[in-house]
C-alpha cells in the first residue's frame, strides 16, 4: 500500500508538472481497453491502434536526450570553479555568510559593499568565537596547514565588518563550534536566490582544494530551503547571549 502511495503521488506531480504526460494517455487508454475486454469485447482494430500508440511513445522517448544521468564532477566542485565572489554576489541584495574567519572574503570587503551594501542591500555573517579558545585549537587542527593564525585572523575581519557599517546595514555573529562547512547565501527569500555549501574536510593542502556544491533555489527549493534553515538556526545560537552586532 505504502509503495502504490508512493507511485499515485509521483503521478500526480507528473501530471500537474506536466511531463510524461504522453505515456500516461497511452496507460490509461490501456487499463481502459482492458476493463473493457473483461467486461466484454473490444474491438481488434483498437487494441492495434493502442499497440501502435504505445510503440511510438516508447520509440519517441528513447530518442530524448539522458537528463537523469550526469557528471558528479558537474556537481561537487572546487573553489576555483565557481570563478569570483565579485561575480557571484553581482546581483545579489542580501549576503548571509558563515565562515570560520571568512578572512579571504573580507580581507578585500570592496565587492560587498560595491554589490551588496551600496545598492541598498544587507550583509549578516556569523564567525567562529575568537575567545572560544578551545573551539580555535580544535578548528585550526582541522584547516588546512596555512590556517595557523586562525583567531587572529577573525578579529581581523570583524574590523573590516565594523568598518562596512559606515556603508549599510550589516550585523555580526559568533559561533562556539564548528558545524563543518562554510556557508554563503545570495538572497535567501528571494526566487532567484542562490547558495554555496563548503565542506572544510580535514587538513587540505590548499583552502581551495575543499568540496563546493552550488545550489539555486530554481534547481532544488527543498535542498535550498534547508541550507537556508541551517543558517537560521546558526544565527539563533549565534546571536543568543545579546542583539546581533550591528
Amino acid at each position: 500500500m505504502h509503495k502504490l502511495t508512493i507511485f499515485a503521488r509521483r503521478v500526480l506531480k507528473d501530471v500537474s508538472q506536466g511531463r510524461n504526460l504522453e505515456a500516461y494517455v497511452v496507460a490509461a487508454l490501456g487499463i481502459a481497453l482492458l476493463a473493457a475486454g473483461v467486461l466484454g469485447s473490444v474491438d481488434q482494430s483498437a487494441q492495434m491502434a493502442l499497440i501502435i500508440a504505445a510503440l511510438t511513445v516508447l520509440v519517441l522517448r528513447s530518442t530524448a536526450p539522458e537528463t537523469g544521468i550526469f557528471a558528479l564532477d558537474d556537481v561537487l566542485k572546487d573553489r576555483q570553479a565557481f570563478g569570483s565572489f565579485k561575480d557571484f554576489i553581482a546581483e545579489g541584495r542580501t549576503l548571509w555568510m558563515f565562515a570560520p574567519s571568512a578572512v579571504n572574503i573580507f580581507n578585500d570587503a570592496s565587492p560587498v559593499k560595491a554589490a551588496i551594501l551600496d545598492r541598498g542591500g544587507e550583509v549578516c555573517v556569523i564567525l567562529l568565537d575568537p575567545d572560544a579558545e578551545h573551539i580555535i585549537s580544535y578548528v585550526q587542527g582541522q584547516l588546512d596547514s596555512v590556517g595557523q593564525e586562525l583567531a587572529s585572523d577573525i578579529r581581523r575581519t570583524v574590523r573590516a565588518l565594523d568598518q562596512l557599517k559606515k556603508s549599510g546595514k550589516v550585523t555580526y555573529g559568533f559561533l562556539p563550534f564548528s558545524p563543518g562547512f562554510s556557508l554563503t547565501i545570495i538572497d535567501p527569500d528571494k526566487p532567484g536566490g542562490k547558495l554555496i555549501v563548503e565542506y572544510h574536510g580535514f587538513r587540505n593542502e590548499f583552502t581551495g582544494n575543499r568540496m563546493h556544491i552550488e545550489i539555486a533555489r530554481s534547481q532544488s527549493e527543498y535542498w535550498f530551503n534547508y541550507w537556508v534553515n541551517q543558517f537560521v538556526e546558526m544565527r539563533k545560537v549565534a546571536f543568543a547571549s545579546e542583539s546581533p552586532t550591528s
